[in-house]
């Protein structure tokens, strides 16, 4: 029986790829005004370069990092900011503009009345993580939240879901994977975790993981109490 289900953050639970676009949009604003930048457009195609080719261990694309920025000002020429003052701000526009679809909070929220056990299971930093659950206030919906860097192992990696298996208390055959990427979070397969590819916000646009791409249990276009309802019966009929 299905006693537990497990969900990717970005990109699965939020809309990363809107939220990250308006944040670098309204930081490339912000610079402006303060002159730090002379091109808003230049800003934002550097940047998002510098984002997109950057590849370390525990990092968050959308929460960004002090690298980001200093690779960023320094190939503009900029000197009237530190990174680290562009990061601090940078975070405080994306906690501003974090909030949660009321149907994917309604079907949390069914899913606990059903006593069936939810997690977080994300490549983040520890703090992008925080900051969403204290800006979503969504905290009490969650009962195991098992985060990369804290972990100090990513998904693909069988070790990431093998920590989460032992903190979340249940088989791994009676867990279901919410995710949408089918290379990081489809290889939650390998330990016998069935994997729900949740479609509404996946693009390879983040797809930043190396490894062999996994093919779904099942296919869910968007979390609601209704596609949830009927991911579970499709899953475990009868």
């Amino acid at each position: 029986m299905i006693r537990a289900c497990a969900f990717d953050l970005g990109n699965t639970l939020v809309d990363d790829t809107a939220l990250y676009d308006r944040a670098v949009e309204q930081m490339a604003y912000l610079l402006e005004e303060q002159r730090v930048i002379d091109s808003r457009d230049r800003f934002v195609e550097v940047f998002d370069r510098i984002n997109r080719t950057t590849d370390m261990p525990f990092i968050s694309h959308t929460f960004g990092e002090p690298q980001f920025f200093q690779d960023t000002f320094d190939e503009l020429g900029v000197t009237g900011l530190t990174a680290v003052e562009a990061l601090s701000a940078y975070r405080e526009i994306v906690i501003a503009g974090t909030f949660l679809l009321p149907a994917i909070r309604d079907g949390l929220a069914w899913l606990g009345e059903q006593g069936i056990r939810r997690a977080i299971l994300s490549n983040e930093r520890s703090a992008r993580v925080e900051g969403w659950l204290s800006a979503t206030g969504t905290r009490e919906l969650f009962d195991t939240v098992f985060v990369s860097e804290s972990a100090g192992v990513e998904k693909p990696d069988e070790r990431f879901f093998a920590g989460a298996l032992e903190r979340i208390g249940v088989p791994a055959d009676d867990i279901l994977m919410f995710g949408d990427n089918t290379i990081a979070d489809g290889a939650c397969r390998n330990l016998g975790i069935r994997f729900v590819h949740a479609t509404a916000y996946s693009t390879q646009r983040w797809y930043f993981e190396k490894g062999e791409e996994h093919q779904p249990d099942y296919v869910l276009p968007e979390i609601t109490p209704a596609g949830l309802k009927r991911c579970l019966s499709d899953l475990e009929p009868g």
